[in-house]
């Protein structure tokens, strides 16, 4: 899968840039700019701040739903020792 899918999942799960940083072993700016290079690539905002608080909009809501499940897919399709190779 993608890493910049992967680090999405990642920030949506948590929704904190530090930990997101943390856990994927990256820095923070990082994390940023595939945050980012999503946010360009789909033309929309992924993430706001409410004060100090990090929301998800409701682009971001949408786009985990399908990376969710591309995620399922794909940890399926390594499963089933069909195909030895990462294609996404």
């Amino acid at each position: 899968m993608d890493s910049k899918l992967q680090t999405f999942l990642v920030l949506c799960r948590l929704m904190n840039y530090r930990m997101t940083s943390e856990e994927l072993h990256l820095t923070q700016p990082a994390v940023t700019k595939q945050i980012q290079s999503l946010e360009r690539m789909y033309n929309t905002k992924l993430f706001v701040y409410d004060g100090k608080r990090l929301q998800k909009t409701k682009d971001c809501q949408i786009l985990e739903a399908y990376a969710q499940s591309l995620q399922h897919n794909y940890e399926e399709i390594k499963k089933a020792g069909k195909i030895s190779f990462p294609f996404f």
